[in-house]
Formats: C-alpha cells, sequence, structure tokens
C-alpha cells in the first residue's frame, strides 16, 4: 500500500546520490548506474502519478490486500491515509475492484494547520458562515475524498472505513462535504479504525454482538468539580429506553464499576468528564479508579485490567475522549483504543468538548432507541441521527464531534434481533 511513498523516497535517494556523483563528493566513481537508475525510477513514479491506480499489486501486498477485500462487504470502501512531510498518501479497496493510490502535495505543517482551524471553528457554540472555514472544509475534501473516490465505482456503497493518519485522527471526516452532500455523512455511514493493525479485524466478531439480551449498563460520575448539570438526566432517558426505572443509585460511579459493566453487559454508556491529557500522557476518564484510589481512570487502569470486555458497544458521553496520543508508528492510542483491545465491539466518542446541556441528553436517548435494536450497527446508527440533526439545523459542534470507532462489518448480522 506504500508503493507510491517507496518510489518517491527511492527517487529522492536517487535523486541525492546522483548530485553527489556529480560534483565529484561520491564514493562511487562510475554515475553511470546512478543516472540510469534514477531515470527510470522518475519515468515509473511519474507514470504511477498519472494512473493513480495499482491494478497489479506485487506479491508481497497481493496477500494482505486479498485479505481486505475479503472482510469487506460488497456497500464498503476501504479509505487508508498516510501523511509524510509533503505528501498525503491515500489507498482507497473495494472488493472485487483495483486498489486505488493517489498523492497530493501538500506540505504537512498546512495540513495541519487547516485541521486545527476546521475542529476549532466547529467546536463553537455557532457556526457562523466562515469564509476559511468554507476553503479549509473545500481543499480537505479534495484531498482526501474527492481524489481517491473518483477513480471507485461507488455506486451501491453505503458506508466508508476510514484510517487516519496524524493529523487526521482529529479530524471531523463526516463534516467534510463531497459531490452534492454538504457533508459527508449525509452520502455514507463512517466508521473510524483507530490504528492500521486493526484492519485485519474488520471482518471479526464476539459471541456479545449476538446477545444483546445481556443488557445495558448506565454509569454516571458528577459530583464535585466533575459535576454535570444534565448528567442525572441523560442516565435516566438512557435507561427509559431499554425499559428500566429511572436510577437511584449514586452519582459516584468509579473505575471499577465501569469495568465490571464492560465484562457483563452488552450495551455500555458512561457518562463524566472528559479530562484534557496530564496523566501518561493521555486523556483520563474523570471518574476515580475505586473508592480507594482517588486517580482518575486512564488508558492504563484500563488496560492493565485481567479481564477481558465483552461489551458490544461502548458510548463515551464526555469531552475529548475519542482523541488520543501519538505512538510509535503513528498507532494512535487512547481510552477508545485500550477499550478495543480489551475486546469491546464498537466505541463511541466525542473529538472535542460537548455541552453540558438538556440537548446532548435527548440526542443520547435518541441514539440509544436505534441501538438497541442492532448494538452492532452503531455506526450506521449515529449516522442516521446526525443526518437527522443536520436536517433540524443543530449545531455542528454537538452532532460532529461524534465518531463510531472499530466496529462490525457482517451484513449478515443486520436486522436479526
Amino acid at each position: 500500500e506504500l508503493k507510491a511513498v517507496a518510489q518517491s523516497v527511492r527517487l529522492r535517494v536517487e535523486s541525492i546520490t546522483a548530485l553527489h556523483c556529480r560534483s565529484g563528493r561520491s564514493a562511487t566513481p562510475d554515475c553511470t548506474e546512478h543516472e540510469r537508475a534514477l531515470a527510470e525510477l522518475q519515468r515509473t513514479y511519474e507514470e504511477r502519478r498519472a494512473q493513480q491506480r495499482f491494478d497489479a499489486p506485487s506479491s508481497e501486498q497481493s496477500t494482505e490486500l486479498s485479505a481486505i477485500k475479503t472482510a469487506l462487504p460488497v456497500d464498503t470502501v476501504l479509505l487508508d491515509y498516510f501523511v509524510t512531510g509533503n505528501e498525503v498518501v491515500t489507498v482507497a479497496v473495494r472488493r472485487d475492484e483495483p486498489a486505488v493510490v493517489t498523492l497530493h502535495k501538500i506540505p504537512r505543517a498546512e495540513l495541519r494547520g487547516r485541521v486545527r482551524r476546521l475542529v476549532d471553528i466547529l467546536s463553537r457554540s455557532i457556526v457562523d458562515k466562515d469564509v476559511q472555514l468554507e476553503n479549509d472544509t473545500r481543499t480537505l475534501s479534495a484531498i482526501l475524498l474527492k481524489e481517491p473516490l473518483a477513480l471507485l465505482n461507488l455506486q451501491g456503497v453505503r458506508r466508508l472505513l476510514v484510517v487516519p493518519h496524524s493529523e487526521l485522527h482529529q479530524l471531523p471526516m463526516g463534516y467534510l462535504p463531497f459531490g452534492d452532500a454538504s457533508h459527508l455523512i449525509e452520502r455514507f455511514d463512517l466508521q473510524v479504525l483507530p490504528f492500521a493493525g486493526y484492519r485485519p479485524r474488520i471482518g471479526r466478531t464476539t459471541a456479545t454482538c449476538q446477545r444483546p439480551d445481556l443488557g445495558v449498563g448506565v454509569l454516571l460520575h458528577s459530583s464535585g468539580s466533575s459535576y454535570l448539570r444534565s448528567g442525572s438526566l441523560e442516565r435516566d432517558l438512557v435507561l427509559r429506553t431499554y425499559g428500566l426505572a429511572p436510577s437511584r443509585l449514586s452519582n459516584r460511579a468509579n473505575g471499577e464499576m465501569l469495568l465490571s459493566a464492560l465484562v457483563s453487559k452488552s450495551i455500555v454508556h458512561v457518562i463524566a468528564h472528559g479530562d484534557v491529557p496530564v496523566r501518561d500522557g493521555f486523556a483520563t476518564l474523570a471518574m476515580p479508579v475505586s473508592t480507594e484510589d482517588e486517580r482518575h481512570l486512564s488508558v492504563l487502569d484500563i488496560l492493565d485490567s485481567r479481564r477481558d470486555f465483552s461489551a458490544c458497544l461502548t458510548i463515551l458521553s464526555s469531552c475529548h475522549l475519542a482523541r488520543g496520543r501519538r505512538s510509535a508508528g503513528d498507532e494512535y492510542m487512547g481510552i477508545p483504543r485500550a477499550l478495543l483491545e480489551k475486546g469491546v465491539g464498537t466505541v463511541m466518542g466525542a473529538l472535542w468538548k460537548i455541552p453540558d446541556t438538556d440537548e446532548t441528553a435527548y440526542l443520547m436517548q435518541r441514539l440509544h432507541e436505534r441501538f438497541r435494536l442492532e448494538p452492532w450497527a452503531a455506526a450506521a446508527a449515529l449516522a442516521a441521527e446526525q443526518r437527522q440533526a443536520i436536517n433540524h439545523h443543530v449545531p455542528p459542534k454537538v452532532w460532529a464531534a461524534l465518531v463510531a470507532i472499530g466496529g462490525y462489518l457482517e451484513q449478515e448480522y443486520s436486522g436479526t434481533h
């Protein structure tokens, strides 16, 4: 999949070698071989750039590419991004079609600036018409969506799997325009795969999603400096959706309760503040680890749990927790990835601070009315609710922040319960 990048890197290496050779600073006296290799690479590279389609992947690529294509339902396209210092490489894969690779020249600093500006504007309460916002969304859409998807047959496609890279992990992809649609989410359901290593698991399921009868767990931590004005309303609305009486339990849920629910419940809904990254460099969930340990629950606390989780779906009704910290090889680590690693099927979270209002509480209730029917189809349920929010002119601060991370793809599960 990185064939285009490899060609680019080899081209640059040969260019530098040839320059050293011509300047007399090369240890190799004969420059002919370097010049020939440079010319051949230049020709191949330009042909690939013009063609932008790899009809015949190399033998090393064939095995993984075939496995990914086999796991993809026919209505799904995988978009895998790779950001270099001056390029964005996009790999678009659909079953029974050649893989498409596009390269777009853009300095990394410019890409980072556009993403950060977009997030900063959208996270405001009211988004006014903004020339810079429109410019950024058009540019990002052209680079990330228009160029690669133009080379694929999109007939019958209803879902995009997105593997972000670098700054793109912070981007609300569903907000970007595409074709005649004002927002991508109006055209496709979206699922985010939080790291490239998750791709071989895109066809995986667990037994929990076949057993929604295991029930729902709703945990609220709202006290002291972590008080949430609409937290109790949100908890009670979610419980009523499943025919459960409003809870009289304490508003002081802790990490031990959460880990137990993740083991025993099909759907787990968490209502708590999300902290900006401080401890361990990761965002934390503002609930104590236990009754004896007042530290906020972190990524490491989840990963260190000795139990594997069974929850088909976990909703993090908290600020910032869909974001993560970049680790080696761009494998982003955060609470969503920690939950996925421990066995959770899908995690829904927010990319920025979501408002603590009744509007958010009722939005969560409507999402659960969809989730309870097909908890494995969380991405489709979220997309449907986001389209409804757009139609009712709900500010993007609320709906654009929410993303479905991980998830199941098997079509045969749809509508079976």
